[in-house]
């Protein structure tokens, strides 16, 4: 059982109008499996049925719906009428920004294992069946990973929750931020707003177990650019990805006055 499956386990014994035996059906387990599982994850004080009742994402002007709908694309789970977000718990000041985006939800603690090693979580996960099809209807489905092609104008603010949710801020001998999708569409999409905005890029295909295009931007000038580009008029960020960038613009902007004195 991967661990998709384990946290659809554990979001529909959320939901009160599933039984474990319901949910034992669904999966084809046994009921005492649904049991572990929701003992090991799920927050027991938590609210078994988190509904979002109001459309949030519907004002496309508003940069918060830019950037949750950028991180969603990037890192958010959507099956049925449910949408989640899961994050490492050290990243938990973000997950608080999208609780209070969405309102009337609560954040949910637990515990990942791999390979002997435990990992502790932090998961947002609610229902609304309208909210769902609006994701649809812009192009961010269940199987987005290689499917999506957004249809409404990308923005500054979709780019920075895109790379905060599954992007990389590299700061070091060689500084360089990344974006990554296996769909071929949405890295066009990406790189298309880039040069649009002045930035170069590179496209590179990673083809090992699965196909995955890697978008770069790795020239001290136009990391510049992107770093400018995407926290312009920004209040809403991933801390650690902004510090990186803060250090990456400070450190190139000395480099530069450098280059001027000499």
């Amino acid at each position: 059982m991967n661990n998709e499956v384990k946290l659809q386990i554990i979001d529909l014994y959320n939901n009160s109008k599933y039984t474990v035996q319901d949910i034992a059906n669904k999966f084809n387990v046994c009921k005492c499996t649904v049991y572990n599982l929701t003992k090991k994850f799920r927050n027991k004080d938590s609210n078994r049925s988190q509904v979002v009742r109001d459309n949030v994402f519907k004002d496309l002007s508003n940069q918060d719906v830019q950037y949750w709908l950028g991180f969603l694309s990037a890192d958010g789970s959507i099956f049925g009428d449910r949408i989640a977000l899961s994050l490492k718990k050290d990243d938990e000041k973000i997950l608080i920004k999208f609780k209070e985006f969405l309102g009337n939800v609560n954040i949910i603690y637990g515990i990942y294992k791999k390979f002997g090693k435990e990992y502790p979580y932090c998961r947002v996960a609610f229902r609304n069946k309208k909210i769902v099809e609006f994701l649809r209807e812009l192009g961010i489905t269940n199987n987005k990973s290689f499917s999506i092609k957004v249809n409404f104008p990308i923005t500054n603010h979709f780019l920075r929750g895109l790379i905060d949710g599954d992007g990389s801020i590299y700061c070091g001998k060689r500084n360089c931020v990344r974006i990554f999708s296996a769909s071929k569409d949405f890295v066009k999409q990406i790189s298309d707003l880039l040069q649009e905005n002045n930035i170069e890029n590179h496209v590179y295909l990673r083809n090992n177990k699965k196909v995955l295009y890697d978008i770069q931007v790795n020239k001290n000038s136009e990391v510049k650019k992107i770093i400018d580009f995407l926290y312009n008029n920004a209040n809403t960020f991933l801390q650690r990805k902004y510090y990186n960038a803060t250090q990456i613009r400070n450190n190139l902007m000395k480099h530069l006055k450098f280059r001027e004195l000499a």
